[in-house]
């Protein structure tokens, strides 16, 4: 729900959705945690651009199909729709902190 929230935030207090993005968000939201999804919102820098649904990864294809189909319905051409997987994330890597990593980097 906090994906949801955060999607209407930024529509309706800092403007900076578009019908395009509203669709695929609300598209989401309608198939729902019972088809998969887990949320979705607009993500970078706003006024078009891309939104990220989380998905169960068993149901992807479905979902992936299912805003894609819709989307074309709707607007006349398919969306490009791209897969990622969530990482680890900032993390040691050799024993090294990642904060040593990025201040060696900076001084070279």
């Amino acid at each position: 729900e906090m994906f949801y929230q955060s999607h209407e935030s930024l529509r309706k207090d800092f403007e900076v959705s578009c019908r395009e993005l509203d669709m695929v968000v609300d598209f989401a939201r309608e198939l729902g945690v019972g088809n998969g999804v887990f949320g979705a919102r607009m993500t970078g820098g706003g006024f078009g651009g891309c939104a990220i649904v989380l998905v169960d990864s068993i149901r992807r294809e479905f979902v992936r199909e299912a805003i894609g189909n819709r989307f074309k319905k709707a607007l006349g051409v398919r969306p490009d729709i791209f897969q990622a997987h969530a990482a680890r994330g900032c993390h040691q890597v050799d024993g090294t902190p990642f904060a040593a990593i990025q201040a060696a980097s900076a001084s070279e």
